[in-house]
């Protein structure tokens, strides 16, 4: 994104809505949205002050609770850090950002939950 990304406009719980990944691309919805059926969805809450809560698919479908920080690097470069129940980084290049949508692009794995 040519003029960058307000963090603002990250803040809020998001979906994933894996079915339009392509790639490295990640499409994400704002929760209370509609979504077609699935077993499991990845789900991220970034929260005002860089809270990170989120969640992933568990092995028995019951969803995983993770947490951390979140951080936005000027113009468009979007970093998780989980702290719990394990450690690891996530790094994303912001590839569009709507009032309903974020697609992320994914550019760097430490650790990426199991979703």
């Amino acid at each position: 994104m040519a003029l960058g990304v307000a963090p603002e406009g990250l803040e809020g719980e998001w979906i994933h809505r894996h079915e339009e990944d392509r790639g490295a691309r990640e499409v994400f919805v704002r929760a209370g949205g509609a979504l077609p059926p699935s077993r499991g969805r990845r789900h991220l809450a970034l929260r005002a002050g860089g809270a990170l809560e989120g969640s992933v698919p568990g092995r028995s479908d019951a969803p995983e609770i993770l947490s951390g920080r979140w951080s936005l690097a000027p113009p468009d470069r979007l970093r998780l850090v989980w702290t719990a129940p394990e450690s690891g980084e996530e790094r994303f290049r912001v590839d569009s950002l709507e009032t309903d949508r974020l697609v992320l692009v994914r550019v760097d794995v430490g650790r990426q939950p199991d979703a």
